[in-house]
């Protein structure tokens, strides 16, 4: 008698299907997750024509060391994204711990342009001619030279001109949704 061996064909193996897309992200939800992440506090202001424009952002980064570049994302409906793109250099000063008034105040949306923005703050000019805030822990100068629209932001890719560290100061940052100093390294 003789035997065969009887071989069987595999079964084709199907993958599964992808899952389903993640639902979007609500904006409230996104702001809610970063709120988590400390952010440093500055405030850059911008000679403008038509006087000086200000605002506080959490959201300057440095870029790169060599060369010398940093970022900061604003709003489309920006004042200071407009004034950045004149080309004019752009101060910078990263607040100290005791400047949360001054935060809130460059925040402010119906804050004013021109010399009642400054009333009754203390700003030298650096050597480009930039308008630096006094009592920082730092002070750059810079000028927007590239530009990437993201969603409802644009941001501006800065080519940095000057850079002062300041005093050995507490540092202001934005942390859940509130300013607070933290002691400096």
């Amino acid at each position: 008698m003789t035997t065969t061996a009887l071989t069987a064909t595999p079964a084709p193996v199907v993958p599964p299907a992808p899952p389903a897309p993640p639902a979007p992200v609500a904006p409230a939800q996104l702001r809610s997750a970063f709120a988590r992440l400390p952010a440093g506090v500055a405030v850059l202001l911008c000679d403008t024509p038509t006087g000086t424009v200000g605002a506080t952002v959490s959201t300057l980064v440095c870029a790169s060391l060599e060369p010398p570049l940093a970022t900061v994302s604003l709003q489309r409906s920006s004042r200071l994204l407009r004034a950045l793109k004149g080309g004019g250099p752009v101060g910078i000063t990263v607040l100290a711990a005791d400047q949360a008034e001054a935060a809130r105040w460059f925040a402010a949306p119906d804050r004013p342009d021109g010399e009642e923005l400054l009333h009754g703050r203390t700003v030298t000019r650096s050597t480009a001619g930039a308008l630096i805030l006094a009592g920082g822990c730092a002070a750059i100068t810079a000028r927007a030279v590239a530009w990437v629209e993201s969603g409802d932001h644009e941001l501006a890719v800065l080519d940095v001109l000057e850079a002062e560290p300041g005093p050995d100061r507490d540092p202001l940052v934005h942390l859940g949704r509130r300013l607070t100093g933290v002691p400096a390294a």
